[in-house]
């Protein structure tokens, strides 16, 4: 057998590494694949009946090397693994895991592209990286800085670009369900105006979102969770200062066309189209600043970006735990003891529980307040309802999609082996003595579905490896 260009390289790769940490023999440590065959244990591994001399003697010697690896699940790492397992091939003994980290970052995109909002999150990282990119200059960054200060100085409460964005900064407030003057009337906007000096409403260059790192928008969007209105407005007022916008309507009256959509051709599909609607956005816009004013502007990004995070949270937050504290043999040992008990399950759970959560749904543009009179007037067919059901619609498909994916890879460290063999290391003996007995029954049942070619198909398929079961 032999291996295509792309895996070759990348198993060369691998074992250059393990050189370079000071395992000379590289690879080739641990390929006794044909010693294990010889002492008789291969074979009754795959059908149960084990030689009681060999078995004697294979007990009394040190175990076999066993080379473990963690990669992500690519066609190029999928194919070298199962080209160093395959007795065709090298033959090697090791067991293969996939990175976390990043299957639950491409799962959270896939998730993204089957809800259809992968638009959305490209808005966001043309909102969220303002301040960085060709004009990042420091002289630049200075004048933006300054002039947005000036606006800030003279705005008066009347303003009616203040008055078109405050909607959107109550929101940002979580005021919005307010009816007090000194929040939300006039009082409160001349209150808001004093405060715009801050540095947290001035400065919109807190942290990058990159595509390709994992979670990075979670980061950014809990820097601007608070300020995306005031800063919309701070922008929108320089545009116009500017000349690069003319009027409010060109802000407000003007549709960006960048809303939720769910395409063909999977999360590759989804990201290319996004893709090209920014930038026939920033095209029509004439001005990357102009072109985020406009985006703020748009409640119903706004609002998906916002599903974006409300979404996400539970899922960023585990990951973020689990990426703290992963660190060492005995954290790795814990977190895997923990999702071979189902611990993973949690933040799914609480995924879906996002949706009871009125008031962040509320930030979302979900209407979760119905005056009776208000209901009575609506009908199923009315506009504020078809729109109301879309961003419901969108967010449960989200959320939905969330758990398929992410479970749908967990079960691994769940259901089969080698993930389940983790419960073998904790310190419950009950835990120890019960995955034991699933081990022997699983045993017992591989090699009873042998006999039956249909079943052993299916128990064929979920095992890892025959060393795995």
């Amino acid at each position: 057998m032999i291996p295509r260009l792309a895996t070759a390289n990348h198993l060369k790769r691998v074992d250059r590494s393990l050189e370079h940490a000071g395992q000379q023999l590289g690879l080739e440590f641990c390929r006794n694949w044909q010693d294990i065959e010889k002492m008789g244990m291969l074979r009754g591994v795959e059908t149960g009946i084990f030689d009681a001399s060999k078995f004697a003697a294979f007990s009394q010697i040190p175990a076999p090397c066993t080379c473990t690896t963690c990669s992500d699940q690519e066609s190029t790492q999928v194919t070298g693994q199962a080209f160093c397992e395959d007795p065709n091939g090298l033959a090697l003994t090791m067991v293969c895991t996939f990175d976390f980290f990043h299957r639950w970052w491409n799962c959270l995109n896939t998730a993204m592209a089957r809800s259809g909002l992968t638009p959305i999150f490209y808005a966001a990282v043309m909102m969220y990286n303002l301040g960085y990119g060709p004009w990042e200059s420091c002289a630049w960054w200075a004048l933006l800085l300054a002039e947005i200060d000036d606006v800030a100085s003279g705005v008066k409460p009347d303003s009616p670009l203040l008055l078109a964005y405050w909607p959107q900064i109550m929101i940002d407030k979580k005021l919005h369900a307010s009816k007090r003057d000194a929040d939300v009337g006039k009082l409160g906007r001349q209150r808001y105006i004093e405060s715009l000096k801050c540095a947290g409403s001035l400065d919109i260059r807190n942290r990058k979102v990159v595509p390709s790192i994992w979670c990075s928008f979670n980061i950014a969007h809990d820097a601007w969770d608070e300020h995306i209105g005031t800063r919309g407005f701070l922008l929108g007022s320089l545009c116009m200062r500017k000349g690069w916008l003319n009027h409010i309507s060109d802000l407000f009256g003007t549709p960006t066309n960048i809303k939720p959509a769910i395409v063909e051709g999977g999360k590759s599909g989804a990201v290319k189209s996004a893709k090209a609607k920014i930038e026939a956005l920033k095209k029509s816009a004439g001005h990357s600043v102009a072109a985020v004013a406009k985006v703020i502007a748009d409640r119903d990004v706004v609002a998906g970006v916002r599903s974006l995070a409300h979404g996400s949270r539970r899922i960023y937050t585990y990951f973020s735990k689990v990426q703290r504290e992963l660190k060492g043999p005995e954290a790795c040992a814990a977190f895997s003891q923990e999702w071979a008990s189902w611990g993973w399950l949690a933040p799914l759970k609480e995924t879906l529980q996002q949706r009871e959560d009125l008031i962040e749904l509320s930030r979302c543009g979900v209407t979760t307040v119905f005056p009776s009179a208000y209901v009575k007037s609506m009908t199923t067919s009315s506009p504020e309802v078809v729109y109301q059901d879309s961003l419901a619609r969108t967010f449960g498909l989200f959320t939905e999609a969330i758990v398929e994916e992410i479970s749908g890879h967990m079960l691994w460290w769940s259901a089969y082996y080698p993930g389940k063999f983790a419960l073998m290391g904790m310190a419950d003996h009950k835990t120890v003595k019960q995955a034991m007995r699933d081990f022997h029954d699983d045993c017992q049942a591989y090699w009873a579905a042998k006999a039956v070619p249909l079943a052993w198909s299916y128990t064929r398929a979920a095992c890892t490896s025959s060393m795995s079961c």
